[in-house]
This record gives C-alpha cells, structure tokens and sequence, in this order.
C-alpha cells in the first residue's frame, strides 16, 4: 500500500495544477482544514481564499511536513467494528472526536456558505427532476466557480462530511460531484503516477473534465464484492509487456455519459511465457487492478444516458471496452492490489454517501415539522400534538443522530489515521444511512398524506423517488451484510483460532457439552460506563451484555459451523445487523456523553434521543441474538421454513397456494 506521504505528494501535484490553471483566479481555493500531527491532533490551517503567498506553500511539501505525514501513517487504528465480533472495544467508539479549535469549526461550516447561497439562488430540484435532463451548463459553470470538482485534495474528511450535507439539497448534484471527487480523482489521488497526475490534474481539479469509478458489472456486482474469477472485465498483457489490453462492460457508472476519465476495475493474468520488462518482471500479475482509461482511446464507447426512478438529472450510463490498449503507466496503485485501493475508495464515498443522506433527512425533517404544526383536520388539535405522529417525527431524528454519529466519527477517524482501513465501519455507514434515508422519506410522505403523491408543488415525492434509488447506487444492502460479516467472523475466528480447533466434531456430544462452557466463559469487562456521562450508566451496562452476548453467539457459530458459517447467509445477516446496531449506539452514545460533559445546548435532547435508540436497538438484538443461539443451531435447522417455501415457489413459478375461493370436492 502507498504511504501517507506519497499518496499527499500526488495530492500536492494536482493543487499545483490547478492553482497554475487560468480558471483558479475566479475560483475558491479551499486549503485542507486539518494537518496530521505526530500525536495525532489536527493543526488548524488559513481557509481564506488563496494569496500568491497561500499558493506558493501549497505547491510545495517541506521536508518537516514530509516527516510530521510519515509519522501519521505509521499509527495503526485497531480494529473498531470488527474487534466487536472477538468481544473488543476500541477505546476510539467510547470517546468522541472533536476538532481542536474554534477556527477550525468555523471554517468548516464557512466553507459551505457560498455553496448554500448558491443553491438557493441558482438551483431548482423541482424543475430539474421533471425535465430529467443531465446538469445544464450554467448550473455545472457555477459549481466549477465554487471549485467544487476539487474537494477531494483540498478538503478534510469532516469539511468533506458537512459540504455532502450541503449538495444533498438535490440528489442529481450530490451524486454528480460524489462520483467525480470521493471515487474517480479520489482513486488517482491514491494510486495514480506523478506524470498522469500532472498530465491530468488540472483539469479535472477544475471541473473541465469529469471523473467516473467504474464497478458493477452486467451479470455481478462490484469487483469490490466478488473474487477475481467472478469480474468479467479481463485486462490482458500484450506481447511487448508494457500494454495491457481490457475488454468488458461495466454498467451502471455514475457520470459515465459525460465523464472523460474512467477507472476502470479489471481481472489481470499475465501468463508466464510473456515476456515482462525488468521494472515489471517482479510484480505480481494476477488479481484485481485499477487503470485509468481515457474517453477518447480507441475501443471504448459509452453507453445512452439512462433516467431511473430517482436522481434524474444525473448521468449515469455503461462502459464498453473492445481491445483498449493502455500502459502501464495508466495502472492506479500495485498490480494485483485493485481490492485495497476500491476499500479506500469506496469508504470516501460511503462516508459521503452517508453526510449526504444526513443533510437530505435534516432538511425533510424541517419540512414536516413545520408542516405538522398549523396542519390541522376540522376543528382537532394540530398534528404535532398526535402521539403516533410524534412517534413517527421522533424516529426520524433518532434516526438522523445515528447517520450523524457515525458519519462523522468515521470522518474523524479519516483524518487522524490516513493510513486505516475503515471499510468495515463504512459498510455499517452504508446500511446504517440508507435504511435511515429510505425510512425517513417513507415517514414524511406518510405525514404529508396526499401532498407527497397527489401534487409535485411539494418536493417529498422527489424525495422518496432519490432515497430508493441512491440506496441502491452503491450495492444491494444483503451483500453489504455478506461483506461486513463475513470479514468480522474471519476476524473473530483468527483471534480465537487456538480455542476454535481444539473440537474435532461439532455435533458430538462431547464437543457440545466443550463448547457451550467455552463460549459461555465470563468475556472481557470494558466498564463502558466509566468512559461516558453518568446519565448513560444504564444504557452503557445494556450495551456491554449485548457486547458479550454478541461475541458469544459469533463464537457460537464459528464452533458449530466452522468454515461453512460463510454459507449460512440468514445467520450473517444477523450478525451483521447486531454489529451495526452495537456500533451504532456507541458513536451515539459517546457523542451523547461528549455534549452533556460539555454543556452543549442540546444536550438533553440528545440524551432522549440515545434513550430511544437504546431501546429499539435492544429489541432488534434480542431477536437477532435468538436466532444466534447455539441450543437452537442444535435443536433444528434455523430458517429451514424460508427454504422451503422459496423452493415449492419457484418450481411452481410464482406464487404456489391455492386460491382462497377454492375447494377439494372430493
């Protein structure tokens, strides 16, 4: 994996392309909010816009600045939801981040002033969903002017966070810079070369050429959720072997009708009777690889733009590949380590994909509100004094303090530990806001009554129409459960591998009567109660027994199944909900402790509000955690009835039972 320091010096490259470009002069230049310091607290830096002294220090990297982002990157960030399903609770989920200075706060919502002025003045969602049209040119002229196709390399991972608050105040917009700055220039930032950067650079920094990540394929998902031999995209050696040549199509790419540079996820296998240069001879050849592929290479074609249900101005489309020949010079990152840059990639934009969906409830939220209090029927109380009305508003912002707390925290954990793989965290982010998105509009529309289907002079049919297909942009919630599971019980199981394989046969008796006093052992004490507010002293000892019985009933599983429990999608569907809910309640917890401690104005609210939480988590660990249990993997197959009833289903071919009007005569 490349160090902090290169990945930064590449960083430094395409800054000084832009600030060297013609268009920098009418532009913001927004300047990294926070540097990494040798003890990991961040240094506050001038957010003002750019001088001719401000642009000669950023065009540079001194050697002490080298030093203090090597330093960073040796830190190691232990494993934080992943070390929950061995029973481990990292200390970073009990103690809320938090930026170092006033001026570092200020600037971070200084920083989206203009952006928000310029969306109220210039930006009409409404209009833009029904024409379903790609961004007109005025519209992405003004972005440029912002330098908002430049966040990537000249923002923090929180001012990241907060500007997505910002631009999911249309989804088309959102998704459009997302796919540019969080995937495409952040995949060159982290494996590109030098000369490609600066060849490039400038001009994607200014928005005068686009970026798009390309991932899903025609008959898979994302090269993130498969093995090399499932990616159909193949990247081939030429004879020479300085060339490859990639054939595939990749569907789905957000930007991809108007986007001129592609990265592009592909299988590669040289074989061994190639011939290789002697810079290449020792590399290996086979696994995933990233390349850049450019619009106007021979071979490649993109596809029409396509108009789905939700996020209709924005440009998403396929990528054909016939016998694109590109050079090594154009591979992103190690050959063969595609995997660990997507992980990179992916959780930037998941980090944003989850800032985004937290903006979009906070401002549905006001519009409800504020509809639920003159709103009234007849001669009856307004609607805010109804109790399940008030339900559904309080579950909306529970719901909003959740993708908050974990949006930000892994924001925090981004910036003081560059070199961390979060993938696992953001994939809890990725169910966690989605599902909160989705829910949260489908509440609104339902306050909103016949206003949210019945007329679009109320924006909450577009919203609904973003939320479902913005849930579905990244990958389907079931395999985001696989991959988060699947790596926490890899985890669990190398942390505990010495105990695991002392039982020869699960099913035994014996092995039975081993197991259950194994995995039944007093775990390790945490005393979560001791690192947050007293008022959380209930909440924190209910999470520290859901934390045992967690990583009991993983390890549970792992005896009794060993490495089949891969196999057994319905039980890794719950663990991975039990670690999302666990993981969850921390952040919230600890953000909760953090205001209180603090005296931040809302701080009783937010204890409400984690109160709530607790409670639905509860119940939802309770039900997953009793399907876990290991006398019921005993006692019967669990879930057999679902495959039952899919199977007679499908050979039947729809639905199978009997009309209710119908009789046996006989």
């Amino acid at each position: 994996m490349l160090s902090t320091t290169v990945r930064h010096l590449r960083q430094c490259v395409l800054k000084k392309c832009l600030l060297s470009s013609p268009l920098h002069q009418k532009q913001f230049c927004y300047k990294s909010l926070a540097a990494i310091s040798k003890n990991g607290q961040r240094r506050d830096m001038s957010t003002e816009p750019s001088t001719a002294t401000a642009s000669a220090e950023s065009t540079s990297l001194s050697d002490a600045k080298s030093a203090e982002l090597a330093s960073a990157g040796d830190q190691e960030l232990e494993p934080c939801i992943l070390g929950l399903f061995a029973g481990k609770v990292n200390k970073n989920l009990t103690i809320y981040p938090e930026l170092d200075s006033v001026e570092e706060i200020d600037a971070v919502h200084k920083t989206v002033e203009p952006v928000e002025t310029f969306f109220e003045e210039h930006v009409n969602s409404s209009e833009l969903d029904t024409q379903a049209e790609f961004l007109p040119p005025p519209l992405l002229a003004g972005l440029r002017q912002l330098n908002l196709f430049n966040t990537a390399s000249s923002l923090s991972a929180v001012a990241q966070a907060r500007l997505s608050e910002c631009l999911s105040a249309d989804a088309s917009i959102e998704l459009t810079l997302r796919a540019h700055n969080s995937l495409g220039v952040r995949a060159l930032l982290e494996g590109a070369k030098p000369e490609l950067l600066h060849r490039l650079g400038g001009a994607l920094a200014s928005g005068e050429r686009i970026a798009a990540f390309c991932l899903t394929e025609p008959c898979g998902g994302g090269a993130f959720a498969q093995p090399k031999s499932a990616i159909q995209c193949k990247a081939t050696l030429d004879t020479d072997g300085c060339n490859w040549r990639l054939n595939g199509t990749k569907i789905w790419v957000a930007n991809a009708p108007v986007a001129d540079a592609f990265v592009v996820l592909a299988a590669t296998d040289a074989p061994a009777e190639k011939p290789v240069t002697d810079s290449a001879a020792d590399k290996p050849r086979t696994g995933i690889t990233a390349f850049l592929v450019e619009r106007d290479q021979p071979g490649v074609s993109v596809g029409p733009r396509e108009v789905g249900l939700g996020v209709r101005s924005a440009a998403v489309g396929a990528l054909h590949l016939n016998n694109v020949i590109v050079s090594d010079a154009s591979v992103l990152g190690e050959l063969g380590e595609g995997h660990r840059l997507v992980r990179r990639v992916v959780t930037a934009g998941r980090i944003a994909a989850g800032a985004a969906a937290v903006g979009s409830l906070k401002r549905q939220i006001g519009q409800v509100a504020e509809q639920c209090k003159v709103r009234r029927t007849g001669g009856l109380p307004p609607l805010a004094e109804y109790p399940m009305v008030q339900r559904r508003l309080a579950r909306m912002a529970g719901m909003t303090y959740a993708a908050e707390s974990v949006t930000y925290l892994l924001a925090f954990l981004s910036d003081q530990f560059p070199e961390a793989d979060l993938s696992p965290e953001a994939a809890a982010l990725q169910l966690l806001s989605s599902r909160a998105a989705v829910t949260g509009a489908t509440d609104v529309a339902a306050l909103a009554g016949g206003r949210s289907v019945a007329s679009r002079e109320f924006p909450y049919e577009r919203q609904l129409r973003d939320a479902l297909t913005l849930a579905g942009v990244d990958s389907s919630p079931d395999a985001v459960r696989l991959q988060l599971s699947g790596r926490g019980v890899k985890y669990a199981a190398s942390v505990s591998a010495d105990s695991a394989y002392r039982f020869l046969s699960a099913r035994s008796v014996l092995s039975k009567w081993r197991i259950m006093n194994e995995i039944n052992v007093a775990g390790e004490t945490h005393n979560l109660a001791v690192h947050w507010h007293h008022s959380l002293a209930g909440i924190a000892n209910t999470l520290e027994i859901h934390i045992g019985a967690f990583t009991r009933a993983v390890r549970g599983c792992l005896f009794y199944y060993r490495e089949d429990l891969p196999k057994q999608q319905l039980l890794m569907q719950r663990i991975a909900d039990c670690s999302v809910d666990i993981f969850t309640l921390m952040a919230c917890c600890a953000r909760a402790s953090r205001s209180k401690s603090i005296g931040l104005r809302s701080a009783d609210i937010e204890m409400d509000l984690v109160t709530m939480l607790s409670k639905e988590a509860s119940v939802r660990l309770e039900n997953n955690l009793a399907g876990l249990d290991i006398e019921r993997l005993y006692t019967r197959h669990a879930d057999s009835e679902f495959g039952r009833i899919s199977d007679f289903t499908c050979k039947f071919g729809g639905y199978a039972v009997d009309h209710a009007v119908s009789r046996n005569w006989n």
